[in-house]
């Protein structure tokens, strides 16, 4: 039996068919789809007109992509900064604790093309 929308006010039906029974869905379909929420309903347009202030979940521009690249650039940066410390003897203590940012590859700071890479890979 199918939602009240269909019928009373013509919104256009899923058109999702069963498996089983080989029938065409009867509930609506959901807004800018071609299917129920129960099939999954993706858009009939492009996603990419659905992103940032577009979308309806949008809430802030705080955790983009790109600030999460650029978040993950500066830890990775912060890091090695650190390694370079820590070689030099300017930090006394403890390290900082957490795991390595995913990009960090060991260097061999006593090697001087791996010290000067280190030191580039913080300046960018």
């Amino acid at each position: 039996m199918p939602l009240p929308s269909v019928r009373v006010y013509g919104a256009r039906q899923c058109k999702a068919i069963s498996r089983r029974l080989k029938r065409r869905c009867l509930n609506p379909a959901a807004y800018k789809c071609s299917t129920c929420r129960y099939h999954g309903a993706t858009p009939l347009h492009t996603r990419k007109s659905m992103q940032g202030e577009s979308h309806p979940q949008y809430k802030h521009g705080r955790l983009t992509k790109e600030s999460k690249m650029s978040d993950r650039r500066t830890r990775l940066r912060l890091w090695m900064l650190e390694q370079i410390g820590w070689h030099l003897k300017m930090f006394q203590g403890t390290k900082t604790r957490g795991r390595k940012p995913n990009e960090y590859r060991q260097l061999d700071l006593d090697d001087p093309e791996q010290m000067q890479y280190a030191i580039l890979q913080t300046l960018v």
